[in-house]
């Protein structure tokens, strides 16, 4: 199987009848706890939401891990679940005449890159890809932000998402373990992490400001015009 079909088969099951009733901002973007959180294993099962995803009685894989002082979650793959997607459901805030810009820290860490796949989406409720802001590169459909194609990467992420206002919308991070290895203790297997996720609104600047700065434009110009 490609990563073209395997990308498509996931999106295909990906969030099956999820959608929250009333939009909330975006929760613990910095994982001082999993609420507002859920985690899917695609086995079939209803997702993990909230708390649950710290009892070791329901993630009973460990596929779900957080770092509160990094502030960071994690999706990691196991021998009985491969394909793993820790995501929220938000509404991007009004821009207000201005922006709104979603910034985060990501990782990943594959044992193939050629047949692994790790990606950070934003999606709308209907599942279709809005951004794809972290993923592989070799899709003619969808370009990501940051490709994806070693072995292991990080960074930091800003996007623009102000053309989401008032929009809910799905940020998820999935990971799906291609070679079907099973070496996660610790993470050296597949994994995602993203974390220190916020929602900056910038303002537009005030008109006189824009006025001021054009000012010495006109006035060079009025200057030359006049020799």
């Amino acid at each position: 199987m490609n990563l073209n079909q395997l990308l498509a088969g996931s999106l295909g099951l990906l969030f099956t009848g999820l959608s929250s009733a009333a939009p909330l901002p975006l929760k613990n973007g910095d994982f001082g706890s999993f609420e507002g959180w859920s985690g899917e294993r695609f086995d079939g099962t209803s997702p993990i939401t909230g708390n649950e995803l710290d009892d070791v009685a329901v993630d009973t894989d460990n596929n779900f891990r957080r770092d509160a002082a990094a502030g960071t979650g994690t999706a990691v793959n196991s021998s009985s679940y491969s394909t793993v997607d820790l995501f929220q459901n938000f509404t991007v805030p009004d821009a207000e005449g201005g922006s709104v810009w979603l910034s985060f820290d990501y990782g990943w860490s594959m044992t193939d890159s050629s047949s692994d796949l790790v990606s950070i989406i934003l999606f709308d409720t209907t599942f279709f890809p809005l951004v794809d802001l972290v993923g592989p590169s070799n899709f003619p459909w969808i370009t990501p932000v940051v490709a994806a194609e070693s072995n292991s990467g990080s960074g930091s992420l800003s996007y623009d998402v102000t053309a989401y206002e008032n929009q809910e919308v799905i940020l998820s991070a999935f990971v799906d373990n291609g070679d079907f290895d099973t070496n996660i203790e610790p993470i050296t297997g597949d994994s995602v992490t993203i974390g220190n996720i916020t929602l900056n609104q910038v303002p537009a600047p005030p008109t006189a400001f824009l006025l001021l700065a054009g000012f010495p434009l006109i006035l060079h110009w009025r200057v030359r015009n006049k020799g």
